[in-house]
Order: C-alpha cells, then sequence, then structure tokens
C-alpha cells in the first residue's frame, strides 16, 4: 500500500490563519458593493440589514470603528444627482 503523503503541519497552520484572516476581511469589505446594490436594486435593504447585522452592531457599539466603515460606504454610494443651475436667457436686442 501506498503510504499518503499528509501536509505539513506548518502548512495546515498557514492555510488556517489566512482563511481565518481573510474571510472577516472579504465579509468587511464586501459591505462597500452590498450599499451600491442596495441603491441600484439588486439586493433588499432588509437582506443587507440581515447579512451585515453583526456590522451594523460594531458600527453602533464603536464609534470610530463606525465613522471608518461609514467613509468606506460613501465610496459606493451613487452620486446625488446634479441639479441644474436655472440660466436666465439674454435680453433680446432690438435690430
Amino acid at each position: 500500500m501506498a503510504k499518503r503523503d499528509k501536509g505539513s503541519p506548518v502548512l495546515v497552520v498557514i492555510g488556517l490563519v489566512v482563511v481565518l484572516l481573510l474571510l472577516p476581511m472579504i465579509y468587511v469589505l464586501s459591505v462597500g458593493p452590498a450599499v451600491r446594490m442596495v441603491h441600484t436594486g439588486s439586493l433588499s435593504e432588509h437582506a443587507a440589514e440581515t447579512i451585515y447585522y453583526p456590522l451594523i452592531v460594531i458600527h453602533e457599539a464603536l464609534p470610530p470603528v463606525g465613522v471608518v466603515l461609514d467613509r468606506y460606504i460613501e465610496l459606493f454610494e451613487p452620486p446625488a444627482p446634479s441639479t441644474p443651475v436655472p440660466v436666465t436667457p439674454a435680453p433680446a436686442t432690438a435690430s
């Protein structure tokens, strides 16, 4: 019988650390695109609030973290519609 070569314990630990650090980071960073999706109608506000409930709690409990999250989320919000500037027609000149 052939011996199965198991992964090195160091590689397993490195893999676990990478996964355990990357998954929460991806979760937090995904809130920005989710906000954009709510604004475009591709994601309901209720679904976003459910998915990101832990971040909402952290946002409210830790004001400094809330400020950072707010600034990050602002990057994904659509720009406010510009209001047209009223143009006054030039007075007609008599010829």
